[in-house]
């Protein structure tokens, strides 16, 4: 809930501290920690010019949850991207292949979207798609070495983690910490272009044109669902835009991955995202996005003389397509059902307004 003038200045403050901790390069791509606490266990390690400090193995939920935590696997450090870009997929490969059983999407929309909610995935399509997609990952790196670099950025700015506080004598926000980083990778700065969820209101043609977003006229006239939502649209919009705009100002390299003219880094990022993540009944997301690569092999690959060493055929490619057009749908969709009921994808509400969320939660659901 507050004002336009405090989104500024928060977007401004945070893409300053990201810009900050994207200047840095580091030797490897995995995860920071005390060198101390790596020799103790005998884990791999590669030295930074800080001798307290080395680069280790990549320590996220995706590569340990679970039965993947029995896993003989190397999860970093990565000395080359190349071999960052492989790591998830090998990780996954040897999980599926090991533990893979066939079973129900985890999420309800995604389970809605295939028109059967007790439907089951087979682990054989997504081995097929991560075979797939290690054939094309050595040619998907970057020319330019600076986009090749390792550096870190937080991966969860959510509103939970940015501490503020209001000044007595301004009453300006000022933001005094960032947290949860303790899982934080160290990754490829090409795989840096994409919006936190909290700031992104990508499916937005008025965000995506990055026009300045103003309320549309006549707000208090609608009703007062209509009118929630409006302003609801217009947070959103002011988050993006207010966000991007920073980052245009504050750190251009990022920038200029972010508003490419084609949709490189986009799909180059959620593929490699991706197959990181752990299978639980989604084997689109990654089929999406690896029937796309023909259509943007000469840009993606940028050496005209190698071939996509993968195809899909026209039906297999328009039927993804469609499928992930509805699943798109039903995810919009959910976001205007948490606009109606003026609530966050988390949940939380405040005590003030709690018996008012509760309340329109049930007549949604009836």
């Amino acid at each position: 809930n507050i004002d336009e003038a405090d989104i500024v200045s928060i977007t401004r403050q945070l893409v300053q501290l990201e810009a900050k901790m994207m200047a840095m390069s580091f030797s490897a791509a995995g995860c920071l920690y005390y060198t101390k606490d790596l020799e103790r266990v005998d884990a791999p390690r590669v030295a930074l010019d800080d001798a307290r400090f080395s680069v280790g193995p990549d320590s996220s939920w995706d590569m340990w949850c679970g039965r993947r935590s029995k896993l003989d696997v190397y999860r970093g450090p990565y000395k080359t991207a190349e071999s960052y870009l492989l790591g998830g997929a090998d990780k996954e490969l040897e999980y599926l292949k090991q533990f893979g059983r066939p079973r129900p999407s985890l999420s309800r929309i995604y389970r809605a979207a295939d028109g059967d909610l007790d439907k089951k995935q087979q682990p054989a399509d997504h081995i097929a798609n991560l075979m797939r997609y290690k054939l094309i990952a050595p040619f998907i790196i970057p020319k330019d070495p600076t986009l090749s670099r390792f550096t870190i950025h937080h991966h969860n700015l959510n509103p939970f983690n940015i501490l503020v506080s209001r000044s007595p004598a301004d009453s300006s926000l000022k933001i005094v910490g960032l947290v949860d980083f303790q899982h934080n990778p160290i990754l490829p700065f090409f795989l840096h272009s994409s919006l936190p969820k909290t700031f992104s209101n990508e499916g937005d043609k008025i965000s995506e044109s990055m026009t300045p977003p103003t309320l549309p006229d006549g707000v208090d006239d609608l009703t007062e669902n209509d009118a929630r939502w409006a302003r609801e649209h217009h947070r959103r919009r002011l988050l993006h835009y207010n966000y991007m705009k920073q980052i245009e100002e504050h750190n251009p390299a990022q920038y200029s991955l972010m508003r490419h003219k084609e949709p490189i880094p986009r799909y180059r990022e959620l593929m490699v995202r991706t197959t990181y993540l752990p299978w639980l009944g989604d084997s689109l997301t990654l089929r999406f996005a690896l029937s796309r690569v023909n259509l943007i092999w000469a840009e993606l690959c940028e050496d005209e003389d190698i071939l996509c060493p993968i195809a899909f055929e026209p039906e297999e490619a328009e039927l993804t397509k469609w499928l992930m057009d509805i699943r798109q749908e039903m995810i919009v969709q959910e976001a205007r059902m948490y606009g109606d009921i003026d609530c966050s994808r988390e949940t939380w509400q405040s005590v003030d307004r709690f018996d008012d969320t509760f309340e329109r939660a049930q007549m949604l659901r009836q």
